[in-house]
């Protein structure tokens, strides 16, 4: 229910019903009661009249009404001129007044060509319909701007109901296909947010509608709002609700975004239109279980098809903004500064080749051309240079004719509901074609020229959005990049031991490190690599604190470790120009005498290059020693580069897999069964939704920019073309459901002990985290149990199980079979394989069997989608937006220390070039391992879109508008002040002198601020929104 601030809630003088949380909502203004129907239609303006009719009813009771009329040329209402209702009409009805609500602008036809029917509550009779293009009864549409700047509109008017209604708990809708020439139909679209009815008795029923209407749908229904577990639901709601699903479960037909169809597809669509089969389908299908993965909702055949469901797709405000489709502009914007870069032609080429290369300025071949042949090649000469990018005078502007550029590229702006919303003619025109003289409508409120035709006007509007420098959403913005944190006052900071470590706990990927009390399996690292820098700092061995911990101490070594990241080597082409690695690193958490924590210090990392792997030259991975390097030898540049190596390596692992796989790709195939089993009247349908905002579409068009064969991860990231594979990998070795619960996480890393203590003292993505956690769990948990009394409610919930089994069998299907083939090799017997897989993967096996198990799902689910997802995305550009921190890319093998046998001629030269060499020209030693020019660009302004915050974002402290019910709107409100209060929690333990990680007041203090529930719009390093929305 969307209701003002203004207003009071009151209860109806209706009994409880069995299933639902109190009696039906109410909104009244605080200053006034219920009165008739004719003061409860709202006013047009101070100077609207009306006709007034009275009528007696048959119970005897004086029925006012107000009829509504145009005035030609202005906004105001005269006495009709015709004659009034005949008396038969009147008799035995009521005047309700309507009111109609969209956030996004008027285009086309928006507005208008509505009909609605009502459903009575207890009788389940439908009315006739309601045309909401009568003048007699309906104004016209009127514009309006939120104080947000979300453009919306508006109708108002009144509807005669039977006197016998009484009341309303189902609005049918209908849109009507629009004239778009003579002869001509087209279907049309509008997006409805609210349908608001008030009555004489009742007071204000809001209707959350949250929808695209399409006259391809059909009639559509829409609920009160009211939740209602499945054997509860009012039987005159029960077929329409089951119908519903069926609708939403579809027949197996081809996908369309009007369908409003939801189903299962295995990602066939990665490769290339020419060449599809050049990246190989990832989920098990047709008898191949190369590659198990979870399930993408089913768009039909092919790349490039954009037929998600209409209510999946983003709004207008998303939409026009550039992060709504800004990957598609990424690699034009890198090419753009790479250009900057660029030498000039020289003077002695031929004019015609000069003006060949002039027509391309605009493109990324042109850039690579003036790059290769006119100057120096495309690397960095100092970190000067990488830091000059950041610098006021190298900030990039777009030339030419940008509108005409973005045209061409951005075709994705004419498909979907935003161009079908602006198709027809506005309801000035129609009024006009009918005879009948339009209200003035005032200029500002114009969204669309009548004279023109809607598409083209959607696409202009859009792309003067795009273009106007306005609320740092414009291309020329994109190519605006500020100092990240991690050297925004913190010069040089990146390059030391201790920050290596602490971004290891408070960095963009704080999820991987692991304490231990052995080293795995054909590890490398010993003894004598560690014990010489550990006797220097604690006067203790390896041995001695690997015993400590196995002992059940406090653990003071810790793991990072990538080395499943080989998976493809042995059957698999190195990419050209790419270089992959794979390492591990072991930290040790150093301590004052007091027995403070103070760092956490890498002391050895152990690397293995792709290229001295397939060629049997290295069959193990080489050490590098930090005391060895740096100490007893003068081989810093090399233990730096191992450093860079590393973190390399984990910007691969972060974008692939605590990113795209556990946030995205795991996340969405949750909403596909919840829309298929679980009708929007269930409760865990309200709770749940938000969490799912805008996901299909972004992973849509991550499949369509990002992930595909030669799309920027491809491009960008060591992995190359493997990288999709790797998540496959990733997804079949690492994930289970169960160990997403951040407390089941940390005690499987052994962060956190049986007694829920942490081996970390500051450890901010854990002890925030557990913060939020522990909120969603005490809201949760209050809320289901207002509809939940007993197990026998969860257990005979058809609606929830159902939900269930399908997350089970069918969106994570292939990982039970991943699971259950290991176990079988295991010799777990066959009639044990289904029940022990399932515990393995989801914690438990079975149905969801009390509340308990529902509260842990529903929380898993959540934080993965806002807190996780927070954790790993919004620090992007603060920390790898600093190629030099975090390089996405690496072109050469590292070469091993002097100490090493059977080194190459090649591999000594480059290792005597490296660590002989000083000052700048160590630099350029450095930089020729990692991303070059374009690519330090293309990532740049990839995590930049990536990393920021769109205007009309809904964060943690934001209310869920799913709800009606009053005191799950309490719950809901409590919920939001914690996450205020928590707020201010994580602020002062930002300012706490004790937490070594993010301690303020020294220079390489750097906050953690990616768990603050709420932000501005932007790039901010802060917010956690409710869903995986960018």
């Amino acid at each position: 229910m969307i209701v003002n601030r203004s207003t009071a809630w009151t209860r109806a003088n209706a009994p409880l019903r069995s299933g639902r949380c109190g009696a039906r909502l109410i909104c009244q203004p605080a200053s006034a009661a219920v009165v008739t129907a004719s003061n409860r239609i709202l006013d047009r303006t101070a100077t609207a009249q009306a006709v007034l009719l009275s009528r007696t009813s048959s119970c005897g009771t004086v029925v006012s009404t107000r009829r509504l009329l145009t005035k030609t040329a202005a906004a105001t209402l005269t006495v009709a001129a015709e004659p009034p209702e005949p008396a038969s009409k009147l008799l035995d009805t009521v005047l309700w007044s309507v009111r109609i609500t969209s956030s996004t602008p008027l285009l086309g036809d928006s507005g208008t060509k509505l009909k609605l029917r009502l459903v009575d509550s207890e009788t389940g009779q439908r009315t006739g319909e309601f045309d909401i293009d009568d003048p007699s009864y309906w104004e016209e549409p009127k514009q309006v701007t939120g104080t947000d700047g979300i453009e919306g509109w508006y109708r108002q008017g009144a509807i005669r109901v039977p006197a016998t209604f009484s009341e309303p708990c189902a609005i049918l809708v209908t849109k009507e296909r629009t004239l778009t020439q003579p002869g001509k139909e087209e279907d049309s679209v509008d997006y409805i947010s609210t349908i608001n009815i008030t009555t004489p008795t009742l007071g204000l029923i809001s209707f959350p509608v949250h929808s695209w209407v399409s006259s391809e749908q059909g009639e559509r229904v829409f609920f009160d709002g009211m939740a209602y577990l499945p054997k509860y639901t009012p039987k005159v709601l029960l077929e329409e609700r089951e119908h519903e699903l069926k609708i939403l479960r579809g027949d197996g037909s081809e996908a369309e975004g009007s369908k409003r169809v939801y189903d299962y597809q295995v990602y066939d669509d990665l490769g290339s239109l020419a060449k599809p089969e050049n990246r190989p389908s990832l989920g098990f299908h047709d008898n191949n279980t190369d590659f198990p993965y979870p399930r993408r909702i089913a768009t039909g055949k092919g790349r490039g098809k954009l037929c998600l469901p209409y209510d999946e797709q983003f709004n207008y405000s998303k939409q026009r903004g550039f992060t709504g489709d800004g990957l598609a502009g990424v690699a034009l914007a890198a090419s753009r500064g790479l250009e900057a870069f660029a030498p000039p032609l020289p003077k002695w080429l031929p004019e015609p080749i000069k003006f060949v290369l002039s027509l391309l300025p605009l493109s990324l071949l042109a850039a690579v051309l003036r790059f290769k042949f006119f100057g120096k090649q495309n690397n960095f000469g100092s970190f000067e240079d990488v830091l000059d990018l950041y610098k006021d005078e190298h900030q990039f502007r777009w030339r030419g004719d940008l509108r005409a550029e973005a045209a061409a590229r951005d075709m994705r702006l004419k498909a979907g509901p935003l161009t079908a919303s602006a198709v027809g003619k506005s309801y000035p025109q129609q009024q006009r074609e009918a005879g009948n003289e339009p209200a003035a409508i005032e200029p500002a409120a114009m969204a669309v020229d009548p004279a023109q035709p809607g598409i083209g006007q959607i696409v202009v509007k859009g792309l003067a959005n795009l273009f106007q420098d306005n609320e740092g959403e414009d291309l020329d913005d994109l190519l605006k990049y500020p100092v990240p944190k991690v050297e925004d006052n913190r010069e040089g900071v990146w390059e030391t031991d201790t920050e290596f470590g602490r971004q290891a706990l408070a960095g963009m990927d704080p999820v991987e490190v692991v304490a231990i009390s052995k080293l795995p399996e054909g590890c490398n690292i010993k003894p004598e690599h560690v014990n010489d820098d550990l006797k220097r700092l604690a006067g203790t061995s390896l041995e001695q604190l690997l015993g400590q911990a196995a002992a059940g101490g406090k653990p003071r070594l810790f793991l990072i470790d990538y080395w499943y990241l080989n998976a493809f080597w042995s059957n698999s082409t190195a990419e050209r120009g790419n270089e992959e690695h794979v390492g591990r690193c072991l930290l040790f958490l150093d301590q004052t005498s007091d027995g403070e924590d103070r760092g956490l210090i890498p002391l050895a990392i152990e690397l293995l290059p792709r290229s001295r792997s397939t060629t049997g030259q290295e069959q193990g991975g080489t050490v590098y020693s930090r005391y060895q390097l740096t100490v007893a030898n003068k081989e810093e540049n090399l233990w730096q580069l191992a450093k860079l190596v590393f973190r390399s390596i984990e910007s691969g692992h972060h974008q692939l897999v605590s990113h795209w796989l556990r946030c995205h790709a795991c996340s969405e195939p949750y909403l596909i069964a919840m829309r298929r089993t679980m009708s929007i009247m269930h409760p865990v349908s309200k709770l749940m939704l938000p969490h799912f905002r805008y996901t299909l579409n972004i992973n849509t068009n991550a499949r369509a920019d990002l992930i595909k064969e030669g799309g920027i991860i491809e491009k960008c990231f060591s992995p190359g073309a493997y990288a999709m594979r790797l998540t496959s990998a990733a997804y079949g070795e690492k994930w289970r459901f169960r160990l997403q619960a951040l407390p089941e996480d940390l005690k499987h890393r052994r962060i956190m002990d049986k007694q829920d203590k942490l081996c970390f003292t500051d450890y901010p993505y854990a002890e925030d985290g557990l913060d939020l956690w522990e909120a969603y769990q005490e809201y949760f948990k209050d809320y289901l149990q207002l509809y939940y009394k007993t197990k026998i409610d969860i257990t005979g919930d058809k609606e929830l199980q159902n939900w269930w089994t399908e997350v089970k069998t069918k969106a994570h299907g292939d990982i039970l079979e991943v699971v259950q083939k290991k176990l079988r090799a295991e010799g777990v017997a066959e009639s044990k394989l289904v029940s022990e897989a399932e515990k393995e993967v989801w914690g438990f096996a079975g149905p969801i069997s009390d509340i308990t198990q529902l509260v842990n799902v529903l929380t898993t689910i959540a934080w993965t989608a806002s807190v996780h997802h927070a954790a790993v995305n919004f620090g992007q550009y603060d920390y790898s937006g600093l190629m030099l921190n975090m390089a996405s890319l690496l072109r050469r093998p590292i070469p091993r220390p002097a100490s090493t046998h059977n080194r190459g001629e090649q591999e000594i030269r480059d290792y005597e070039a490296l660590v002989e060499k000083k000052g700048a020209a160590a630099e350029r030693e450095l930089l020729k391992y990692l991303s070059d020019v374009l690519t330090t660009l293309t990532v740049m302004t990839t995590v930049k879109l990536l990393s920021g915050h769109a205007d009309d974002e809904q964060y943690l402290d934001e209310a869920n508008d799913n709800f009606t019910d009053p005191d799950a709107i309490q719950l809901n409100k409590e919920f939001i002040n914690k996450m205020k209060a928590l707020q201010v929690k994580f602020f002062n333990r930002n300012a706490d002198p004790s937490r070594w990680t993010r301690v303020r007041d020294r220079k390489a203090s750097l906050q953690y601020t990616l768990m603050y529930p709420n932000s501005e719009a932007g790039v901010t390093m802060q917010g956690v929104p409710y869903s995986v929305s960018i």
